[in-house]
């Protein structure tokens, strides 16, 4: 996987309050733009698709993969993720190197865009 080569952070979140306020501060330049969001719908004190809305209706963030990592097996969650943005919606237990390769394609995509854009 590409990925390896690149720095990754990784910051975590387990409540939709937190969520949003980190997408707020992430907006607010006060923390560093992520390369990829896994996010489960199962949050405490929310709904993760209410994260997933906030995170592409933000000009800064709508280019970043978002991946759902959810129990759900609805196909209505499934439907509404994808139609809100989500880039993979992936059923848990997930398969640990489905997920890696998974997430290494969607971050090299990202980091690829993002060198490629005129400064």
């Amino acid at each position: 996987m590409a990925l390896s080569s690149h720095q990754v952070r990784i910051a975590r979140v387990v409540t939709v309050p937190e969520a949003l306020g980190r997408i707020h501060e992430i907006v607010d330049e006060q923390y560093e733009k992520p390369h990829l969001i896994l996010l489960d719908l199962a949050l405490p004190f929310g709904d993760g698709l209410d994260v997933l809305r906030a995170v592409r209706s933000s000009r800064l963030l709508d280019d970043v993969p978002v991946v759902v990592l959810t129990g759900s097996e609805s196909e209505e969650d499934r439907d509404l993720c994808l139609i809100g943005g989500c880039d993979e919606f992936i059923i848990k237990p997930a398969d640990s190197t489905d997920l890696a390769e998974v997430v290494a394609r969607l971050c090299d995509r990202f980091l690829y865009r993002r060198e490629a854009m005129p400064a």
